[in-house]
């Protein structure tokens, strides 16, 4: 049980100090529901961020507080009888050779993560049932089984990690590589060369790029953030759909049409229902929340975090009945300068770049040799790199920054330093961004780029950014188009949240909707509260948005199936997961012209 001096300094730490009855309530809590004193009181924290309340009486809080812990409770027993049976299964032991390769998983294990699971099927594991093989390291007893398959380690300063590369033979013979999968505009030529001046990459101020104190912030600074960019986008919604009447106070019972701004939100937590959705008023609308009937509606498509106009009728004060609703408004795009230049070839991947079972980096490896044969003017390189979930990184007896150096840095200085040995040869410009899931650094969005000296990666031609990132490509000081990048899968996350509605005669792609909420909401995440898998420090919400135009290229790598679409005039690319999944890259052709830039971009998304 956690003891009364530890949860008065937790809440402290929180600005919330508490008196002798709000200790012992936050203790019968912990008890009640197995929380240790930080747990309970970041959860506390974060109710407070999603559920703002005039009323500053800590202990009615807490009462409000205890009843969400409850129903958070029941909801996630209803889950788990749910997946009994699936969980017997799972629980299932390999046997035989295969047990040795995988451990305490089993062929269908997968982490309970949505879409972006692995399992052993997604690597092609060449499942031989002999016995009599077994996978040794250099760790293993002389004595032990003779091991039929090569194994390759790499030692540095006397620690040892077995890359156990026997596991790539299926990635050496797989199938349909190089094969195109998915083509847009693919009339416009492709073999044309590229001009050996090399291009500039123009950062912009949106893009977060050092290092910040993330998570120290009082819940005041987090509800002013989020109260400015809801006033902020809210009035923009209002002038772009044109809205005649003064936004008011919905909450209030009326038998007359009102109009409104806000934001959506969920009764419960849960993924986002018809029968939980509510909208949040602005402050200086006598900051309230109020439920949503949304049934009458012919159309909609609402999410956690959206920010909305709407028109409808409130005659209880407690259910507004609406009529329409405006979803956003898309910036402008940057103006780009009419100049003839050759084709701007760019190449981009998404990590991971390793097979789930091994650190060999084969996937990376070859990827590279692709850069070196096609030579394209920028490569993008998104993030994990070592990622969090695979279990053979949680077992790598050597520092992850050592991985990174030897497996990433190591190869990518070694293709540049080939190329500047050439003649006449130009050379890719290299942009790195990280992800959540890079387990050696900062797990919260938005991300810093990754220090290049300690990394390795302090060398000409490579740019560290953050995630996600803004950047103009330009070529003798003109700007030839704006791209932006996030390697958070907010597609799957929106996804996930989002409730719609539209009659069959107007259904529309889904993944453009998760495209077209991101460009109308003006932010790269704007899923508000977030996926648990991407944390999220709203004090630093400026470095989420957009800045002044929306990016003429938007690439958003996803577990969900690679597509290449123009939404709401941008050019938005899953590239998909080059080592799992899809096994998939792209490449885009930005060829000169007038006009907007997704006309003149030929798309590829090719199987690695």
């Amino acid at each position: 049980m956690a003891r009364p001096s530890e949860i008065d300094y937790q809440f402290k730490n929180i600005n919330f100090p508490l008196n002798k009855d709000q200790i012992n309530k936050c203790q019968t809590l912990c008890s009640q529901y197995g929380l240790g004193a930080e747990t309970l009181a970041n959860k506390f924290e974060a109710f407070l961020v999603s559920n703002p309340s005039e009323d500053d009486d800590v202990g009615k809080s807490l009462e409000t507080f205890s009843t969400h812990l409850k129903l958070q409770q029941t909801s996630q027993k209803a889950n788990t009888n749910k997946r009994t049976s699936t969980q017997k299964k799972k629980d299932e032991k390999p046997t035989g050779y295969l047990s040795g390769i995988l451990g305490d998983y089993s062929v269908d294990d997968t982490f309970d993560d949505g879409p972006s699971n692995y399992s052993a099927m997604d690597y092609d594991i060449d499942i031989d049932t002999n016995p009599a093989k077994s996978i040794k390291t250099e760790n293993s007893d002389e004595s032990s089984t003779t091991s039929t398959s090569s194994t390759t380690s790499t030692s540095t300063a006397g620690s040892t990690i077995t890359l156990m590369e026997d596991k790539d033979e299926a990635f050496l013979n797989r199938l349909n590589s190089k094969k195109v999968e998915l083509a847009l505009n693919a009339e416009l030529e492709s073999d044309l060369k590229s001009e050996n001046k090399k291009i500039n990459i123009s950062v912009e101020p949106n893009t977060m790029m050092k290092s910040y104190r993330y998570m120290n912030n009082t819940i005041q600074n987090k509800a002013e953030k989020l109260e400015a960019r809801l006033s902020d986008l809210a009035k923009k919604i209002v002038a772009h759909h044109n809205i005649q009447e003064e936004p008011g106070n919905f909450h209030l019972s009326s038998p007359e049409i009102v109009t409104g701004v806000g934001r959506i939100g969920c009764e419960v937590d849960a993924p986002l229902n018809e029968q939980s959705v509510v909208i949040e008023s602005l402050s200086e609308h006598s900051k309230a929340r109020v439920r949503v009937n949304v049934r009458r509606m012919e159309k909609f498509s609402l999410f956690s975090g959206q920010v909305i106009a709407f028109e409808g009728i409130n005659s209880t004060g407690k259910l507004l009945t609406t009529t329409s609703i405006f979803n956003g408004c898309p910036l402008p795009f940057h103006p780009n300068e009419k100049v003839a230049h050759a084709p701007i070839h760019i190449m981009s991947a998404s990590g991971p770049f390793t097979s789930h079972l091994n650190l060999a980096y084969r996937p990376l490896e070859a990827f590279l040799g692709q850069v070196e044969n096609d030579l394209p003017d920028l490569v993008i390189l998104t993030g994990p790199f070592i990622d969090s979930q695979q279990k053979c990184v949680q077992e790598a007896d050597i520092t992850y920054t050592e991985i990174f150096r030897q497996k990433i840095a190591f190869p990518l200085r070694k293709l540049i330093s080939r190329l500047e040995a050439k003649d006449n040869v130009r050379i890719p410009e290299f942009v790195i961004i990280p992800s959540v899931r890079d387990v050696f650094h900062t797990q919260v969005l938005p991300q810093a780029p990754f220090e290049a000296e300690s990394l390795g990666l302090d060398v000409e031609h490579v740019r560290l950014l953050g995630n996600p990132a803004t950047f103009k490509i330009e070529k003798d000081g003109k700007c030839l188009a704006t791209l932006g990048v996030i390697s958070s899968d907010i597609i799957r996350h929106l996804t996930l949240d989002e409730v719609s509605k539209t009659p069959s005669e107007q259904a529309q792609d889904r993944m453009s909707l998760m495209c077209s909420h991101i460009i109308q909401q003006q932010c790269y995440y704007p899923l508000f509260p977030p996926s648990r898998e991407s944390p999220v420090d709203y004090t630093q919400f400026e470095h989420l948005s957009f800045t002044d135009y929306t990016p003429d290229i938007i690439l958003l790598p996803s577990d969900n199936r690679y597509f290449a679409k123009v939404v709401d005039g941008a050019l938005v690319v899953n590239l998909g997961k080059l080592s799992f999944g899809s096994r998939t890259y792209s490449t885009l052709k930005i060829h000169s012209g007038e006009g907007g830039v997704h006309p003149r971009t030929k798309v590829e998304v090719i199987r690695f």
